[in-house]
């Protein structure tokens, strides 16, 4: 690895999921200041906050952590619980709560078993003989 990789992916990817929680809590001041694409969408933009928060969370952690799985799968739980949050916020503008906050709950809840299960696997182990 690179003398200057890792302090790059710390600060880039913990500079990434600050963007991606500003645009998820506070959509339209993150709208107001960066994203001014018409029409104004909270809840769009929550999602993309969400993703945001996810990629920046999977650079950051790719930074401390040797495993790729790891990085990888703490990027999708990042992604995959701050979604639903997003989408529990703004079940009333639009799309199926009923369906689609269980069933983006049961895929967060997976991720985060995948991502625990890996982080408790002895590292080597899952490579062929």
């Amino acid at each position: 690895m690179n003398r200057w990789t890792r302090p790059f992916a710390l600060v880039v990817g913990a500079t990434v999921a600050a963007q991606g929680l500003w645009a998820f809590i506070a959509p339209r001041s993150f709208f107001d200041a960066l994203a001014t694409f018409e029409p104004y969408n909270a809840h769009f933009l929550r999602d993309i906050g969400a993703g945001m928060f996810g990629v920046g969370t999977a650079g950051f952690v790719a930074a401390l952590h040797p495993r790729p799985l790891v990085a990888g799968l703490s990027g999708l739980t990042a992604f995959q619980v701050v979604h639903v949050l997003a989408h529990v916020i703004d079940r009333d503008r639009g799309g199926n709560p009923g369906f689609d906050i269980p069933m983006f709950a049961v895929l967060a809840v997976l991720t985060g078993v995948a991502l625990l299960s890996e982080l408790r696997s002895t590292p080597g182990s899952d490579r062929p003989r």
